[in-house]
């Protein structure tokens, strides 16, 4: 499965299916990195409780960094299998540790 980002070429979501999850974090990591992402599942954001009395530039990057988590968020949610998504998809934000929380990755046998 490709996804393409903007202004780029396409490229190649890894794909997880609970075998290897090491393998696939390495490149899903150097991925991320790539798209401007990375930071965004290592650390998340805050999301502030009141918008009122923010300036339009605050609620502008505001804005564009709740994109950049939902497209953080997509691209793992694109990049694993039904089983793994089922475990992660109620997570709303990156900072619920989506890819850092191997137990979730993993495929119990």
């Amino acid at each position: 499965m490709s996804q393409a980002a903007a202004g780029s070429s396409p490229s190649l979501i890894p794909f997880f299916d609970g075998e290897d999850y090491e393998y696939w974090k390495i490149k899903m990591r150097t991925f991320l990195k790539a798209e401007g992402l990375w930071t965004l599942v290592e650390k998340g954001f805050n999301e502030p409780e009141n918008e009122a009395g923010m300036s339009d530039a605050k609620i502008g990057k505001l804005n564009a960094a709740r994109r950049s988590d939902a497209s953080a968020l997509s691209k793992i949610h694109i990049s694993v299998g039904k089983s793994i998504y089922l475990k992660i998809s109620s997570a709303q934000q990156m900072k619920h540790g989506t890819l850092r929380n191997k137990s979730f990755m993993v495929t119990k046998r």
